[in-house]
């Protein structure tokens, strides 16, 4: 609302100097009318204001928890999506391998043989544990 002055100000607030090194008195901003003070003051109010409401929405339990639950399901849904494209990516790749194993025991191949015996043979073992721990009881 003031006005730049013509000469320059020093660090007390002075401006311009008498002439003998002296600084002269400080310059006085320009008188405002009452209107110009109510109208600052309005302004002042009105952002204040709107700061308040700023501050109390953020600080308001109800608005955090709204925001936390947001943010929640925001990550659940990222989290889903991800696992979601790593099982398929897996699914892909079990079908190809289980489509592989399937053409090489059909062509007789010995891995894949080895792998169905091993598979087998495992199935075996754990059906026999199974068998043998029933029987003790």
């Amino acid at each position: 609302m003031s006005t730049p002055s013509a000469s320059p100000t020093d660090s007390t607030g002075a401006t311009g100097s008498s002439g003998n090194g002296e600084p002269t008195e400080p310059a006085k901003p320009p008188r405002q009318s009452a209107a110009e003070i109510e109208a600052e003051i309005a302004r002042t109010r009105a952002e204040l204001s709107r700061t308040v409401d700023e501050l109390a929405g953020r600080l308001d339990p109800r608005t955090q928890a709204r925001e936390l639950v947001s943010q929640t399901k925001e990550t659940a849904a990222e989290t889903v999506a991800q696992v979601q494209g790593i099982a398929e990516e897996k699914l892909h790749a079990a079908k190809k391998f289980t489509g592989e194993l399937i053409d090489g025991v059909k062509a007789r191949q010995p891995r894949a043989l080895a792998i169905v015996g091993g598979a087998v043979a495992a199935v075996a073992a754990v059906v026999v544990g199974v068998v043998l721990g029933t029987r003790r009881r």
